[in-house]
């Protein structure tokens, strides 16, 4: 947790500071954390249904739904066209989550026996580990369901489809690139 502490106040204030002086970036801000507060409180019910058998087992099993919803919710979107772009560029790439699922079950492997030897150092390490592992997966897991997706969504309206922006967006970055370069001066 103080590893979490530490990085959440190293922008927290400075971030709250900016929203506090734009009424925009606060209703926006406002709207992207109610899925966050959906999050929190399924966590809080996972946390309720493992306490009986063991608190720190329920407050880790809190802790990877909490992480696998947020890179769910948060991640998937960006990764899913972090990969349409990829894919543009190297036509063979391939997300195997089988990698990814080994790499978190180590992680709990790590985390569960750096408190069982009270290393608090490694733990922290182990959890941190764990928890953007957890993200990752989640985020990984939700940009292969749009993957699945692509077809119902490329019949869907523009407006309503992440695979049609998907599509759009190394076109129009290339404008927007070409709109901010300086112009060549023609040499005769």
């Amino acid at each position: 947790m103080s590893v979490f502490n530490s990085w959440y106040y190293s922008f927290s204030p400075t971030l709250a500071t900016s929203i506090q002086a734009h009424a925009s970036q606060r209703a926006a801000f406002r709207v992207t954390l109610y899925p966050l507060f959906g999050i929190l409180y399924l966590s809080y019910y996972a946390y309720l249904l493992f306490a009986p058998i063991s608190e720190e087992g329920a407050a880790v099993f809190a802790g990877i739904v909490a992480a696998s919803l947020i890179g769910l919710v948060y991640l998937s979107t960006p990764s899913y066209l972090a990969l349409r772009i990829m894919r543009r560029k190297f036509k063979s790439i391939r997300l195997k989550p089988s990698r990814l699922i080994a790499l978190t079950a180590g992680s709990v492997a790590v985390a569960w026996i750096t408190y069982l030897a009270g290393q608090s150092l490694y733990l922290d390490i182990g959890i941190t580990s764990l928890v953007l592992l957890t993200m990752s997966l989640g985020s990984i897991s939700g940009a292969l369901a749009i993957t699945k997706l692509e077809p119902v969504c490329g019949k869907l309206p523009l407006e309503a489809s992440v695979v049609n922006i998907a599509k759009m967006v190394p076109r129009y970055s290339t404008r927007i690139l070409r709109s901010m370069l300086p112009e060549r001066a023609e040499t005769a």
